[in-house]
């Protein structure tokens, strides 16, 4: 299992800190420890139960008494960690050489989960004796052989005891072998590495242990629980008493709890079904331990006739060795602790205890060091020693780390550079008994990427979960929809809303939908770009087919109409022009035809409507030459309507010259109108040109209207056709704009050629086809006596 398939994970941070004041009763009556006499003493303080916190009881400001502890919890498990001191204790013993035949003792002493107690055993443990006598020794033979002590499973009874024994530079080996961590930087750091790694983070809160109440609102602390599937939490043994008693007056809400080895629920002397209720299902981080060689035997040896002057089993050995039934003052002498419960016992080496017996070795290892400087000849006169005062060894300790090395303990001044950390899950065996399983492991290397492994078959989620549970705020956005953020929650809370139009979510859980090249399209449900279709007006379209023959026909139908006038001509050989051009319009767009399309239409309009304006003057002076007294020679007519088709159609040409030499048209694409489609087009370049060229063919238009207003015959049935013709003509470009400004791509190349197609026709068949009609059909009409009628 992948380190990024449990993510992201909606969490609840915690960190449960210990604030209470240390108050220290120097008169309150104490342990007096369990002590084996050897050249160096090495103390021990341990937590074997929880006990009420000052036992005195005040009436007046002087007058004071003292009532019994009362036990509120015991762990059994702890007592392992004592034991784990006896043995190696036992094995240094056995080693001649390590301390060169100098035997090594121990007093251990019972550290309640209360720092006050534990400064009072730290007392106890330099006097001699309990109550302690601050500053002074009443047992030298036991408080000048100390050389070191181990102690502190709680932070802040380690941090207790240090403040004592750092008095008299008494050294301290913390038997979690790793930094104290203060609840701040831990939430700080956490916060900032899960979400640099994409872990979202419910909430994250500092709680003091009890209670509860007091610190934080409770409703509300729980509320926010129970909207978390996961919690992660830090603190030690004491803080998790606390904190279970304001979880066990809740209502189980089936949360997986993520913890530390410190948070042993195994370890909890409470009913095992409610501890797995609220904690089943969960996983905890434990530093790696290797097993202690001969320890397993060891355990099975000992027994209440085997350590007669141990305390403390002579305290504990009902919840060992009577079967759970404890009867005070009553203990097998012969019975074992295999055959124990796991809940009450467990011969596995706890990682607590594989801490204190390696600890032991270091204290050990840093006497050989201490020792060999006043070895000469390898001989040491043991009468003339002197022991060691405890800060002889600081240097040593501070250089000093361990590690395995063939199945033995050894010292190692270099630094260990790889940690391993093993993941357990709490889950219930065949028998009932309730265990940490390891699932898997973590390890970290300098300068190596690190390596995580997690077996999913090995898991059982608790008994609130069939299968691996979800962590999460809002289910996954799907492909083509984003994440949208709402608004006072985590950032792993969110909606998901569809891409918009052009852009698809190729991925899941993506924060931005992204667009598409310019040459792709997204799909229906956008989650993926397709390759867009180029579409252009072909000869092969139905619409271009069309187009294209109408064309044709209207130029092969206008050439058969061509009459032996000039002027007519003209207007029919533009015509003719007119409707080819639109041809041009049709096909793919190239460089050539882009330019010469709307140039050379522009032209030949302009031809054609100037030809149809020379013919409006030269019949508006054929009809006032018939007058008397008009002396105007129809040569100077010719001449001036030919004059008219030239300038006019030059002025045109200018027009189309200037658009050239500025802004030309040019072959583009349109990846935007038509959906899934790249339309293949012409772009006008100057768009002002192009319409300054309607806009002059227009002009031209008013100009033949201009000169048919004048009063004609009501018999001269041309000048109807001519003025209706422009009127079509007219009609015709000015619907043309508003449209062509609507359309796009192919459509609007078809309404273009269409507009053509129909002007054109438009001056054919409004001036031709009448005077065919005539000519063809009603020829006894066309004589010069009926026009002057």
């Amino acid at each position: 299992m992948k380190l990024s398939n449990i993510f992201p994970l909606l969490v609840a941070l915690l960190f449960i800190s210990q604030e209470q004041n240390a108050i220290l009763s120097l008169n309150a009556s104490g342990s007096p420890g369990y002590y084996q006499d050897g050249d160096f003493i090495i103390g021990g303080l341990f937590s074997l139960r929880v006990t009420d916190g000052d036992t005195r009881s005040t009436f007046g400001f002087q007058d004071t008494f003292y009532l019994p502890p009362y036990v509120h919890v015991e762990f059994t498990k702890h007592y392992q960690h004592l034991l784990a001191m006896i043995f190696a204790v036992e094995e240094i013993n056995k080693n001649l050489n390590l301390l060169f035949n100098m035997p090594l003792g121990f007093y251990l002493f019972s550290v309640d989960y209360i720092e006050m107690k534990a400064m009072e055993s730290s007392l106890s443990l330099l006097s001699g004796q309990s109550p302690p006598v601050p500053s002074y020794n009443c047992r030298p033979e036991k408080g000048d052989k100390l050389v070191a002590v181990i102690g502190g499973i709680s932070t802040a009874i380690s941090t207790q005891i240090s403040r004592v024994l750092s008095l008299y530079s008494v050294p301290q080996v913390n038997a979690k072998f790793y930094y104290d961590i203060r609840g701040e930087m831990f939430l700080q750091d956490m916060t900032q590495e899960m979400n640099n790694n994409g872990l979202c983070i419910s909430f994250a809160e500092r709680i003091s242990e009890f209670p509860v109440k007091d610190t934080v609102n409770r409703q509300l602390f729980i509320e926010r629980l129970t909207t978390t599937n996961v919690n992660i939490a830090f603190g030690d043994m004491y803080s998790l008493l606390r904190f279970v008693y304001n979880i066990y007056c809740s209502t189980p809400f089936g949360n997986i709890w993520v913890t530390t080895s410190d948070w042993g629920v195994t370890t909890l002397p409470f009913e095992q079904s409610l501890s797995y209720t609220y904690f089943g299902g969960g996983l905890s981080f434990s530093f790696h331990k290797e097993e202690i060689p001969g320890f397993k035997d060891f355990l099975r040896t000992v027994q209440p006739a085997k350590y007669p002057h141990d305390i403390f089993i002579q305290d504990v050995c009902p919840h060992y060795l009577n079967h759970g039934i404890k009867t005070l003052g009553r203990c097998e002498q012969n019975g074992t602790l295999e055959t124990r419960t796991l809940h009450v016992w467990d011969m596995s080496t706890l990682p607590q205890s594989y801490n204190v017996y390696a600890a032991v070795y270091v204290i050990a290892q840093a006497l050989h060091k201490v020792l060999s400087l006043t070895v000469e000849d390898e001989s040491l006169d043991k009468d003339a020693y002197v022991t060691p005062h405890p800060w002889h060894l600081h240097p040593f300790l501070q250089k000093s780390q361990l590690e395995r090395s063939s199945g033995k303990q050894k010292i190692s001044s270099e630094r260990i550079s790889k940690t391993k950390l093993d993941i357990f899950n709490y889950q219930p065996f065949l028998n009932g008994t309730k265990a940490q399983v390891k699932v898997g492991e973590f390890i970290f290397e300098s300068h190596k990427a690190p390596r995580f492994s997690l077996n999913d078959q090995l898991i059982m989620w608790g008994e609130h979960h069939i299968e691996t549970p979800f962590a999460i705020c809002s289910p996954s956005c799907q492909l083509g929809f984003r994440k949208t953020a709402l608004e006072g929650k985590s950032f792993c809370c969110f909606d998901c809303i569809p891409c918009p139009n052009g852009e698809i979510a190729n991925k899941m859980d993506m924060d931005q939908c992204v667009k598409c090249p310019e040459d792709q399209y997204p799909n229906m449900q956008r989650n993926q770009c397709l390759p867009k279709v180029m579409i252009f007006l072909s000869h092969e379209d139905t619409l271009g087919a069309v187009l294209g023959c109408v064309a044709i026909s209207l130029s092969v139908l206008t050439a058969l109409i061509l009459a032996n006038n000039r002027n007519l001509n003209y207007i029919l050989i533009s015509l003719i022009f007119c409707f080819s051009c639109s041809l041009m319009f049709i096909g793919l767009p190239s460089p050539f035809t882009c330019i010469l399309r709307q140039t050379f239409f522009g032209v030949v309009f302009a031809i054609a409507v100037s030809a149809v304006l020379a013919k409006t003057f030269i019949v508006v002076v054929a009809f006032k030459s018939i007058k008397p007294g008009n002396s105007m020679q129809m040569w100077m007519v010719t001449r001036f309507s030919n004059a008219v088709v030239c300038s006019c159609s030059l002025i045109q040409v200018c027009i189309c010259t200037v658009w050239l030499g500025t802004s030309p048209p040019f072959p583009d694409t349109d990846t935007h109108s038509e959906f899934g489609q790249i339309i293949l087009q012409c772009n006008e370049g100057s768009t002002v040109a192009f319409y300054c060229v309607l806009g002059y063919l227009g002009f031209l238009a008013l100009l033949v209207l201009a000169f048919l207003a004048r009063r004609l015959a009501d018999s001269f049935n041309e000048a109807k056709m001519i003025t209706f013709s422009m009127l079509v003509f007219g009609s015709v470009w000015i619907s043309f704009i508003p449209t062509y400004l609507s359309t796009k791509g192919k459509t609007m190349v078809a309404l273009e050629i269409f507009a053509i197609l129909s002007s054109s026709a438009g001056l054919l068949g409004c001036i031709f086809l009448p005077k065919c009609y005539v000519i063809l059909l009603r020829s006894d009409n066309n004589s010069r006596k009926n026009l002057l009628e």
